[in-house]
């Protein structure tokens, strides 16, 4: 299972590698950078689930801009066990990503509840609660904009 969640891991990050462009394609592009503080907001809350974010220091000699990525955990994966018990934060410092982590637990993220329904994550389903309450929270506070690379 680990070696599994070891390789999604990193093929997520390949294809996020291989659309990277730099400085001057970006502005070419359109594309707007991230300006954020280095370091760890930790226990973020967007109604009554628990985030984390992680931004990784900028090199001097940046050539490209930051991303902003979801990373979704599996069921029962803690948002602490990412940086305990992978390389995400190794592989984000290398490639410029921000890094944001919700607390999901149990959520398979799904788009509605049904009757039948016994195990619910939260109040309302987990694709639902990414869509519509957690991404208009974090475009709020700058995150997942419109023309910038995410």
């Amino acid at each position: 299972m680990v070696l599994f969640r070891y390789f999604f891991l990193y093929a997520i990050f390949l294809s996020f590698v291989v659309s990277c462009q730099s400085v001057n394609d970006v502005s070419a592009n359109q594309f707007k950078c991230y300006n954020f503080e280095p370091g760890w907001q930790k226990d973020q809350k967007v109604n009554d689930v628990f985030y984390d974010v992680y931004v990784p220091p900028k090199p001097k000699d940046a050539t490209s801009c930051q991303r902003v990525v979801l990373v979704l955990p599996g069921w029962k994966f803690p948002r602490t066990d990412w940086p305990k018990k992978s390389d995400i934060i190794d592989i984000a410092n290398q490639y410029q990503a921000i890094l944001v982590m919700p607390e999901m637990y149990t959520s398979i993220y799904e788009s509605d509840y049904y009757n039948e329904t016994v195990m619910k994550w939260n109040e309302i389903p987990g694709g639902q609660f990414i869509k519509e309450q957690f991404l208009p929270a974090l475009q709020k506070k700058g995150y997942f904009l419109k023309g910038y690379q995410n």
